[in-house]
């Protein structure tokens, strides 16, 4: 079964023909291609041998070799004195975390203590405001009409 047989019949005739005439003209590029004799050369740009023969050759000369002596010295410091201070800046990070959570404890307990001395306070108060009441409500007489109560149980009127 081949694409032709799948093929939708199609009515116009033109088109096939087209259709046709392009698929030959594909299958005769195709066939010239592959038919076609080619030769490598030795000097081409893109093989292995020229890449790193031309990367040594550039490395022979003075100002390129010192360059690149220079970048790996620097390089060879850098990176060492970078994760030194990476470290230094975790520990420092740790540190301020740790002193902050200690601040934050601090802070909490002091609140636990005002709130503490607080409510101790609110109590006292409380059973001094009763107590105040209690002898308030205990009184026979109010204190602005105590003259008269006195002058009515005084048995000598004057």
């Amino acid at each position: 079964m081949s694409f032709e047989d799948n093929k939708p019949q199609s009515e116009d005739p033109q088109v096939e023909a087209a259709l046709r005439q392009f698929r030959e003209s594909i299958h005769q590029w195709s066939d010239e291609e592959f038919s076609r004799n080619r030769t490598l050369s030795r000097t081409a740009p893109s093989s292995f041998g020229s890449i790193w023969q031309r990367s040594f050759h550039s490395l022979t000369r003075p100002a390129i070799a010192s360059a690149l002596a220079g970048i790996l010295i620097v390089g060879g410091a850098a990176v060492p004195i970078l994760v030194h201070h990476e470290r230094q800046l975790a520990i420092a990070s740790e540190a301020r975390a740790l002193e902050q959570a200690r601040e934050r404890e601090r802070i909490a307990t002091e609140r636990q203590q005002i709130q503490n001395v607080s409510q101790a306070a609110d109590a006292v108060s409380d059973e001094n405001l009763l107590s105040h009441v209690d002898s308030d409500i205990a009184q026979a007489t109010p204190d602005a009409m105590e003259p008269l109560a006195r002058m009515m149980n005084d048995p000598n009127p004057r």
